[in-house]
């Protein structure tokens, strides 16, 4: 009123530009009855360059009991390059009452890449990974976080031969972050190998001819997979189980083979034959039975 100021606001103007460009973000202010008062999405984004950006953001929340225990730190990394690779990190970090000894964090990943320019060579992965089992049932305030109690992972080397053989190596796990039986389960295969070929067994006749007849042993073609890994299953029970609480940790390390020759020809001009040969081979670092799955060691991470 005249030259008395009766009322202060806040007053913020975000950006209507199209395109990628470094700022603060727009904050979001509320509040209700199970959150208390909250200002989400506190942070800036960063345009690192054409390939990469980073957001950085936070949400202050008081919580019901206004002692701040959900408040959450946020960072996503993107970054993609055409015809190379692709993905991001999502990390986020639950600081409960600012209290560092009593955070938790959560990780999330995706990637994809291709390290030869042909794509025969690639590395690809997602997952994610936590610090303990409860963090997101704690944290949480999204139904999709909270019912999300599985935190799996894997990444897989990929190669492949012009002769269609092939070589996969594999990283992967699987954690329950849900009692099972009043067990916390968690399955890791540090690695998993498998490789695999097929085709003729000799080289064809490489005469110009196209009439002429094939010579019996060109005819004969094979398949041969190959698959090793070290399994380890670690077990966290609970006070609910009836051993009580406590842990075990077993590991399997094993391979198998199989090898198969067919051969595809006549006989006489009359009939097709097509016999074969397959042979396989199981290799255990610990004793197994086959009609006992429950002691399996090289075909355990396959069941």
């Amino acid at each position: 009123i005249a030259d008395v100021p009766i009322a202060i606001l806040p007053l913020m103007a975000a950006p209507l530009g199209t395109g990628r460009r470094s700022g603060l973000l727009t904050p979001k202010f509320g509040g209700d009855q199970s959150l208390g008062f909250y200002i989400e999405n506190l942070g800036a984004y960063w345009a690192i360059n054409d390939y990469m950006d980073l957001t950085a953001s936070g949400d202050l929340i008081e919580g019901e009991k206004g002692t701040f225990d959900r408040t959450v730190s946020k960072s996503l990394f993107r970054y993609n390059k055409r015809y190379t690779l692709d993905g991001q990190l999502d990390y986020r970090w639950y600081l409960k009452e600012f209290d560092p000894d009593r955070s938790g964090w959560d990780l999330h990943f995706n990637h994809a890449q291709r390290l030869t320019p042909d794509g025969r060579t690639t590395l690809s992965g997602q997952g994610s990974f936590v610090s303990t089992n409860d963090v997101r049932q704690s944290n949480g305030i999204d139904r999709e976080t909270v019912l999300d109690q599985q935190a799996n992972a894997t990444l897989t080397f990929r190669h492949q031969w012009r002769n269609n053989a092939s070589l996969n190596v594999t990283a992967s796990q699987e954690r329950k972050l849900v009692p099972v039986n009043d067990e916390l389960p968690l399955r890791r295969q540090l690695p998993d190998l498998s490789f695999s070929s097929g085709g003729a067994l000799f080289d064809p006749n490489q005469s110009s001819d196209e009439l002429t007849e094939p010579a019996w042993w060109e005819k004969i073609s094979y398949n041969y997979s190959l698959r090793g890994n070290q399994y380890i299953r670690q077990t966290e029970r609970i006070e609910e189980h009836p051993l009580g609480a406590g842990s075990s940790d077993t590991t399997w390390i094993g391979a198998t083979n199989n090898l198969t020759l067919r051969y595809q020809g006549s006989l006489a001009k009359v009939f097709n034959v097509t016999p074969s040969l397959n042979w396989n081979n199981y290799w255990s670092d610990s004793e197994w039975d086959l009609t006992d799955s429950t002691r399996h060691s090289a075909l355990e991470p396959t069941n």
